[in-house]
């Protein structure tokens, strides 16, 4: 542990903070290095704000370095915290000696607007408390599902989503919950088991585990949680779900700000009273054919066949990631919208003439709401018309109580009643 504080508990812009560092106890750490990295962090309720950063030729009497820092205009009124102290070997070759939490005791200061104000160090204390009991809450802010928004019972849980797929390098708190990486990845062993169970069975080769290759899978599956500490809910089922839905608008969100898009493969929601607790766990998940084809060597078949096609059109090849693409998507509008973009891509492809009037299949030219015929000038006349030109049928549901809507008036299907309900596409 290494001895440490600051001049004063409070000060004002333009103002020269000092910072002591005694290493007596550590002084062998001084040796080689004469600089040294520090961070200015803001406390607010939500997070730590970062306010400065820079790095210092410190100053050196015996066992004791000081560091000095001008506050910066830029610092505005509030709780400020000392970290991110790193030593710097003097060359800038040496390993450098970053300080843990278990280093120092935590450095804080207050920033006056007011020229003539100054904070002893309860005062000082008593703001550090009035944060923390205001931090607390932001984190412990409750989260209502929708169903439990109109009800006078409900129960609280606490949620955790586990995610893979994006690094995040420190906790970021949000209001009514809190996203912490967990500091490790996924092992390769059972896949590793499942190798070998081919490779000893059919040729006698047993494969060794490599450390290698398990630090190699377990940085390229970095592990988080979202925590969500106060759900409100009508029962256990309902806050597992919105947590659910919450958790994919964040994973889309940090796609956007990491550039890859994390799953879930976990979730554990238990009642904080009792410690009933519950557990799902998510699988990769199959959801396509499970029913083997009469033919039992169809799918070598359709690779002798597609295979060769996808060699040698970059365009099939296109077309048909994308359709894979859509079939695996789990969110079904989000299915359909993929679906309509390929689509769009084929009939721009297919249908060349821009000014084709589509027809219904009696023949009777087809007008929009506004009365005006329809032409393939626009994508989705050209999308209809390579749909009218495959002679794909009208679709409605078995129970005849539902019509997609296209061009052809829909009160004119056979189908149609006074109850139907018409879905206009």
């Amino acid at each position: 542990m290494i001895d440490a504080w600051i001049d004063k508990s409070s000060y004002r812009v333009g103002e020269e903070l000092q910072i002591f560092l005694d290493f007596s106890s550590n002084e062998d750490l001084l040796e080689g290095r004469a600089n040294i990295n520090a961070q200015i962090f803001r406390i607010k309720k939500e997070r730590n704000q970062l306010a400065d950063a820079f790095g210092y030729l410190y100053e050196r009497v015996e066992d004791a370095i000081t560091i000095k820092r001008t506050i910066p205009d830029s610092c505005k009124e509030g709780l400020y915290l000392v970290e991110g102290l790193k030593l710097i070997s003097a060359d800038g070759q040496g390993q450098p000696y970053p300080f843990t939490p278990r280093d120092l005791t935590k450095l804080f200061f207050w920033v006056s607007a007011d020229q003539k104000l100054e904070l002893s160090a309860s005062e000082l204390t008593e703001k550090i408390n009035q944060l923390d009991a205001e931090r607390a809450n932001y984190n412990n802010a409750v989260i209502a599902t929708e169903a439990a928004m109109d009800v006078t019972e409900s129960a609280r849980y606490k949620v955790l989503i586990f995610g893979v797929g994006c690094l995040i390098h420190t906790s970021q708190n949000v209001e009514g919950y809190a996203l912490h990486p967990l500091g490790r990845g996924f092992s390769y062993k059972h896949m590793l088991d499942a190798v070998n169970t081919y490779t000893a069975s059919k040729y006698e080769i047993r494969l060794p585990e490599e450390e290698r290759i398990g630090i190699s899978f377990s940085n390229a599956t970095p592990l988080f949680v979202i925590d969500f500490a106060n759900v409100k809910a009508i029962n256990q089922d309902d806050a597992e779900n919105h947590c659910l839905r919450e958790s994919e608008k964040i994973f889309t969100i940090l796609a956007y700000d990491r550039d890859q898009r994390p799953n879930s493969f976990a979730i554990v929601s238990f009642d904080p009273t009792t410690r009933d607790g519950w557990q799902r766990f998510h699988f990769p998940g199959y959801r396509g054919n499970l029913i083997p084809d009469f033919n039992p060597t169809s799918p070598a078949e359709t690779l002798d066949r597609l295979l060769p096609k996808l060699d040698t059109s970059p365009w099939l090849d296109l077309i048909m990631r994308l359709y894979a693409d859509a079939r695996s998507e789990e969110n079904y509008n989000y299915m359909c919208l993929k679906f309509w973009a390929i689509l769009e891509m084929i009939s721009e492809e297919r249908v060349k003439d821009k000014k084709i009037a589509l027809t219904s299949p009696n023949g009777n030219k087809i007008r929009d709401y506004g009365g005006k015929i329809v032409t393939t000038e626009k994508k989705l006349g050209r999308v209809y018309k390579y749909a009218f030109d495959l002679k794909i049928p009208p679709t409605q549901m078995n129970s005849g109580k539902l019509i997609f809507e296209t061009y052809l008036d829909a009160t004119a299907h056979p189908s149609y009643d006074g109850q139907t309900k018409i879905v206009s596409l």
